[in-house]
């Protein structure tokens, strides 16, 4: 904020304040709103895998459904936090079915990321780094858990993820 160069600082007043917001919201580890989003919320549980999350949910019918969260590589006052949970491998029979599935999500959407190699539809969630909260975190945790287990069991029938 303070170079003495004008190319190596915020070029508006919502530039510097995005760029303080992002130093700002870092200040709240993941562990930290993981642990406030689910104080005393049954089936829940979470391991960590470098700076990725890996959030296990029990649903009461006996499904399950997988979670990652983590934060994205842009720079810090772009941050995001991504959460997003795989449903099935992408085959193009499912596409209009997932595309009409996609206009009734509350939160995030459902898009094709590559996980082990293969183009797999996934619910994906994203907040802005530096202002997301516990709030936050546990409403999408549980509604992208929700739907990515809905969309496997409508296109598959299956409780693979």
């Amino acid at each position: 904020l303070l170079s003495k160069s004008p190319a190596n600082r915020p070029h508006s007043g919502i530039e510097a304040a995005q760029l303080l917001h992002a130093i700002w919201g870092q200040v709240q580890d993941m562990e930290s709103l993981l642990k406030e989003a689910f104080l005393d919320y049954g089936g829940v549980s979470w391991t960590r895998d470098g700076g990725r999350y890996q959030i296990q949910l029990e649903f009461p019918d006996g499904r399950g459904q997988k979670v990652f969260m983590e934060t994205s590589d842009h720079n810090t006052a772009e941050r995001l936090l991504l959460i997003y949970s795989f449903c099935c491998e992408a085959q193009p029979e499912y596409y209009e079915n997932a595309l009409r599935l996609n206009a009734e999500m509350a939160h995030g959407g459902l898009a094709i990321r590559v996980f082990e190699g293969q183009d797999m539809f996934c619910v994906v969630d994203t907040f802005p780094r530096s202002s997301v909260d516990a709030l936050d975190v546990r409403r999408s945790v549980l509604e992208v858990g929700y739907r990515a287990d809905s969309v496997e069991k409508l296109l598959t029938g299956k409780d693979v993820h």
